[in-house]
C-alpha cells in the first residue's frame, strides 16, 4: 500500500517573505516622500529668503538714489525692514550701508561708490533661512 503524501508547508514562508518585503518597500516609499517634501518646504523658505535680502537691497539703493533726485547720494545708519506683503510675511531684512568713497578715474574725473549689505531671514528655529546680498553703486 501507498503511504499518503506529505505536505511540507513551503508557502507559508515565502508568503512571509512577501509580505516583510512589501512592508519595507512601502516604509521606505513614505519616508522618501516625506523628505522630499520637507526638501521642497526648505527650498521655498531659502527663496522667499532671497527675495527678502534683494528688497532690503532695493530699498537701499532707493535710500541712497532717490528716484526723483532730489538729495544727495549719502549713507545711511544700518536698517531692520520687517515685510508683510504676501510673499515676505514673516521675513526680515537688515540692511547697511559702506561709503561713500570717492575713486578717482581714468583723465582726472571723480566718482563716489557705495555698498550695500542686505541680510534676508525667513522663519524661526530649526524651519529658518538666512541669505545675504551685497550691492555696488556708483555716482558719477
Amino acid at each position: 500500500m501507498k503511504q499518503p503524501f506529505s505536505q511540507s508547508g513551503f508557502s507559508l514562508p515565502v508568503a512571509i517573505f512577501v509580505l516583510v518585503v512589501l512592508s519595507l518597500l512601502g516604509a521606505a516609499m513614505t519616508r522618501m516622500l516625506a523628505t522630499g517634501a520637507q526638501s521642497v518646504g526648505f527650498e521655498v523658505l531659502s527663496t522667499r529668503a532671497f527675495y527678502a535680502a534683494e528688497s532690503g537691497a532695493q530699498w537701499g539703493m532707493n535710500t541712497i538714489f532717490p528716484p526723483t533726485g532730489s538729495a544727495a547720494a549719502t549713507c545711511f545708519a544700518q536698517q531692520d525692514l520687517s515685510f508683510s506683503a504676501q510673499g515676505l510675511a514673516g521675513c526680515s531684512a537688515q540692511v547697511s550701508c559702506a561709503g561713500p568713497v570717492v575713486v578717482a578715474n581714468a583723465g582726472g574725473a571723480t566718482s563716489t561708490q557705495f555698498r550695500i549689505s542686505s541680510r534676508g531671514a525667513c522663519g524661526s528655529g530649526r524651519d529658518a533661512a538666512t541669505r545675504m546680498i551685497e550691492v555696488g553703486a556708483q555716482n558719477p
